[in-house]
């Protein structure tokens, strides 16, 4: 079929070859229908904010609230993730299954646009044909596909794509619709991740680029006054953003992170350029994060993986087609400025290398353009870059299963870890404790509590509920009792189990008197302050018995 598809009619063609790619990406990931949650985000965005999901005015509330709808600890204003997980709970509540087919659809969706953005700016068609499909099963995907919250990127890049096409369609045809359709999906990139407002500046990076090939020289100078029009509706756009977001966070006016000089050069994020790069052209699927502890192998295939693509871009005849590719060889170092260099990373956090992906086969496939045109070594360049693709599939499905449940995918990420990653330790007990492995977890969290000399709030709190719920109640105790002294987490939930703790532990003075220290600090009267704890405690049991019930995951 790869040999005849340009025998076929334009239109016939582009639909099969659409649904080839569909399909492609759908099955390559259809094994994650089957996976819960890795307990990074995807249980708060699936199951934490369901309530918020039920309210008729649930995709305007997204526009209105943080990601989390009012739980999220940190400034994150991205309302088209959102909609996607109100739309995903209209459909089927708030299920797991579901959530993970809204992500694959995404990808398919993302896929689709590559092929026909790449077919219309860049390539012909069975160029283009191959580099969506090497896109649609490439390994890097998983972190975006196979992580619920990973969509972000997915999100992001179908706007952007649309964005960059309405864009070179206004900048030849200059109609007003278009131009609307432009801005409309530049704001939806911005709403998809904060860092889409770099957007901008990679818009007129593409307009310099490829000045020539849009824009006759006679009419330069009319052309360059609808760009000053553009420019000042991205920067409305950007302003009506950083608007929704400062209402929402009126504390953080601006976008999270500390983009210095001393983070852009730190050893971190310059070994996060090579992990990346690497990891794209060597076919990996890291899990953890290396902050600054990269091997010689890693820096080698990186910087290889960097001159290789150097190499794909401006490997040209024409000094017009080097300008017009050096958009795609440094648009991933563009995209990587605010989203990378402005913080580290807890994991690998794949996902964020989805859309530089897309310009990294552009690049690719610019240089193996004329060899798939060469009638005599035709065959053998597509029959080479089938074999590729072939071998990205069981790379990719088995890479996926990482993502299976929370024991997995932080087991992966503490196995992988060159250093002790106390966070990753942390969601890993857990997850555990969540399968109802509560030994498992203790076993995890108390070595880590201990080295940590129990000064770790959230650490101190996952293991006392374990021990609460495996019934430990005299350890349960301790652990909560240290944190109510050391002041740590000075919350409703932790006077709950310390005083259940102590009651059940026939321990009946300390229960009467942290009962006391709980009616103070919530200024609940007796029987108002007993029901909380009633209740509390008929969740914990509700919780350990479907724990218990839950088949144990490995």
């Amino acid at each position: 079929m790869l040999f005849s598809i340009e025998k076929i009619s334009s239109k016939s063609k582009i639909i099969l070859l659409s649904l080839a790619i569909f399909a492609a990406a759908l099955l390559v990931y259809a094994n994650t229908l089957t996976f819960g949650m890795s307990y990074l985000d995807d249980n708060n965005h699936i199951h934490t904010p369901a309530k918020d999901y039920d309210s008729k005015t649930a995709i305007i509330d997204a526009f209105k609230n943080d990601l989390l709808f009012g739980r999220s600890p940190t400034p994150y204003y991205r309302p088209m993730v959102g909609v996607s997980f109100v739309i995903e709970h209209k459909i089927a509540g708030e299920s797991e299954s579901f959530s993970h087919l809204g992500s694959i659809l995404l990808h398919c969706i993302s896929c689709i646009l590559v092929f026909l953005f790449f077919r219309r700016y860049l390539f012909k068609t069975t160029t283009s044909f191959l580099a969506a499909l090497l896109f649609a099963v490439h390994p890097i995907g998983i972190h975006t596909v196979a992580w619920i919250p990973g969509r972000n990127d997915s999100i992001m890049l179908i706007n952007f794509i649309l964005a960059l096409a309405c864009f070179i369609e206004y900048i030849d045809k200059k109609k007003l619709y278009i131009l609307a359709g432009h801005i409309v999906f530049t704001f939806f990139a911005f709403c998809s991740k904060e860092s889409g407002l770099i957007l901008i500046p990679i818009f007129i990076f593409y307009y310099i680029t490829h000045k020539d090939i849009n824009i006759r020289s006679l009419k330069t100078l009319k052309s360059d006054r609808y760009i000053i029009l553009l420019v000042i509706l991205w920067i409305a756009s950007a302003l009506f953003f950083l608007k929704l977001r400062r209402d929402v966070f009126p504390g953080h006016a601006g976008i999270s992170g500390s983009l210095t000089l001393s983070n852009i050069f730190s050893s971190d994020n310059i070994n996060m350029i090579f992990d990346y790069y690497s990891a794209i052209f060597c076919l990996r699927t890291p899990f953890a994060a290396l902050w600054g502890k990269a091997s010689l192998n890693l820096y080698l295939t990186g910087f290889f993986s960097i001159i290789l693509t150097a190499f794909f871009a401006f490997y040209k005849k024409s000094t017009h087609e080097k300008l017009k590719m050096s958009f795609y060889f440094l648009l991933p170092f563009i995209l990587l400025l605010p989203t990378n260099l402005a913080g580290g990373r807890l994991w690998f956090q794949g996902n964020r290398m989805y859309i530089p992906l897309f310009a990294i086969t552009a690049t690719l496939f610019s240089f193996l353009t004329p060899y798939i045109e060469n009638k005599k070594i035709r065959k053998g360049i597509i029959s080479l870059i089938a074999v590729v693709i072939f071998i990205c599939l069981p790379i990719t499905t088995k890479a996926s299963h990482k993502f299976k449940n929370g024991v997995s995918f932080w087991g992966h990420v503490i196995n992988e870890s060159s250093y002790a990653n106390i966070t990753a330790v942390k969601f890993h007990g857990y997850s555990l404790m969540n399968n109802g492995r509560f030994q498992e977890a203790v076993n995890e969290l108390m070595p880590l509590a201990n080295s940590l000399k129990f000064s770790y709030d959230e650490v101190n709190y996952v293991l006392g509920s374990t021990f609460m719920l495996n019934k430990d109640y005299a350890n349960a105790a301790k652990i909560f009792e240290i944190m109510v002294q050391a002041r740590q987490m000075l919350i409703p939930q932790v006077y709950a189990n310390l005083i259940l703790a102590m009651h059940f532990s026939n321990n009946q003075e300390k229960a009467n008197y942290y009962f006391n220290e709980f009616m103070k600090i919530t200024n609940l009267d007796n029987a108002a302050a007993n029901a909380y704890i009633n209740n509390f405690n008929n969740f914990i049991n509700t919780q350990r018995e479907a724990d218990l019930s839950r088949p144990k995951t490995v």
